[in-house]
């Protein structure tokens, strides 16, 4: 899948961050479990390249139904309970985390992280990688004056509002998110590591240096 979050985790961990990252373990493109497929736990830990992943279950589907929608809500909870368990004793140990960061399109997700954030008193970042809900009128054809819709519009707005920071991919949204209330706005693209690339001259195209 994408790497955006594992080489941010990386670059984190390279400057003394320590860094636990919290995903479903459903994988989109198979609609399977990768980690928890032979497992019975609800979750998996495991480091990969030095970096902490949680591999969270949650509920399955096959096809774009009501079942997409128990898959949303059942990683939002999940998340909640997960992270407020990981905090509680983060605090016994005397090791509490300094920052939640939650990135969408999960605004479900984000949101139950958000409550976490302000329940122990956390810096809480919120990265936006989809403009959701609106995406979901723009692409998807949903109607703005669905339930739904006006549902994600509430929380997209109280997140925005209420975020210690904003990370945006692109430029072009920042007045969208300013326009909702969002605050201090990071913007943070995409980006290749130069350090996995090799530079290579061009081989030599006859015809095109003929032609010139």
């Amino acid at each position: 899948g994408p790497s955006r979050h594992y080489e941010i985790a990386k670059f984190l961990q390279n400057n003394n961050w320590n860094v636990s990252m919290y995903a479903s373990d459903f994988n989109l493109s198979s609609r399977t479990f990768l980690k928890l497929s032979n497992k019975l736990s609800f979750s998996f830990s495991e480091f990969i390249i030095g970096v902490k992943f949680i591999w969270l279950r949650v509920f399955p589907y096959s096809i774009n139904n009501w079942k997409r929608y128990l898959n949303i809500f059942s990683f939002a909870l999940h998340i909640f309970i997960r992270l407020s368990i990981d905090n509680i004793v983060a605090n016994l140990r005397r090791q509490k985390p300094d920052i939640i960061l939650a990135s969408s399109p999960q605004l479900l997700a984000a949101f139950s992280s958000f409550l976490v954030a302000k329940i122990f008193r956390r810096i809480f970042i919120l990265e936006i990688r989809d403009l959701w809900p609106q995406v979901l009128i723009d692409l998807g054809g949903k109607s703005p004056n669905s339930l739904l819709i006006r549902f994600l519009f509430e929380i997209e707005k109280m997140l925005y509002k209420n975020s210690d920071g904003i990370v945006i991919l692109s430029k072009g949204v920042e007045g969208y998110v300013r326009e909702r209330g969002a605050k201090k706005v990071i913007w943070l693209p995409n980006g290749p590591d130069l350090n996995l690339f090799k530079s290579k001259k061009l081989p030599f195209e006859k015809g095109f240096c003929e032609k010139r």
